[in-house]
């Protein structure tokens, strides 16, 4: 397409290429994980970490987001962070938040996992 002269040859060029560096790029050791601990859960995705505390999440389950099944969950109503940010996500998807992946497992099997770790946890 670039060597006919069609200018969508580059946009396809482009946006391959960036979704190629992306891939590239999380395939990195330590680019993208989810840890949980007796305080709560963080996920990195591209080198970005976000930590949730159990207390702030209702509760964990396996829902469609568009075509891919992942883990969501619902905020408490004492977190008041982003909540802007919490009505977009709900008013898409019917949830406040997700994870971005589920790091080799079912996603109904990652809810669960959570669950118990978040229950364990404030059960202490």
């Amino acid at each position: 397409m670039i060597r006919s002269g069609n200018a969508n040859g580059w946009y396809t060029t482009i946006f391959f290429g960036i979704g190629a560096l992306v891939f590239i790029v999380n395939a990195f050791p330590q680019a993208a994980y989810l840890k949980l601990s007796k305080e709560g859960f963080e996920v990195c995705s591209l080198f970005r970490k976000s930590f949730t505390s159990w207390r702030d999440v209702k509760d964990f389950q396996a829902g469609k987001v568009s075509v891919n099944t992942m883990v969501v969950f619902d905020f408490t109503e004492e977190h008041l962070e982003y909540q802007g940010m919490k009505k977009v996500a709900e008013t898409l998807t019917g949830h406040q938040g997700s994870l971005p992946d589920t790091y080799g497992k079912p996603a109904n099997e990652l809810a669960q996992i959570m669950t118990d770790w978040k229950q364990k946890s404030l059960s202490i």
